[in-house]
């Protein structure tokens, strides 16, 4: 038991380090972004959503992934369709 719960504590650390790493990623992208065509936005958000989508792919990962999916359509201020297509 303590065994599986070190293990579950590594994977959401790596997790929570993974996910930072992406948050400051992408708001340097939307930064540089800012005044940028909405299509080229709507494309990287759209690259960005699958990254999540195929990173993120396990049922006890969902609650990470859609609040992921949710900053991506906030960060680069497009529709949230956008990020799940």
């Amino acid at each position: 038991m303590a065994d599986d719960f070190t293990a579950l504590r590594q994977k959401a650390e790596t997790l929570q380090v993974e996910v930072e790493s992406l948050y400051a990623l992408l708001g340097a992208m939307a930064m540089a972004l800012d005044h940028t065509d909405q299509g080229l936005k709507q494309s990287i958000a759209r690259s960005a959503g699958a990254a999540i989508r195929e990173q993120m792919s396990d049922d006890d990962m969902e609650v990470m992934r859609n609040h992921c999916l949710h900053f991506i359509a906030s960060t680069l201020k497009v529709p949230l369709h956008a990020v799940i297509r």
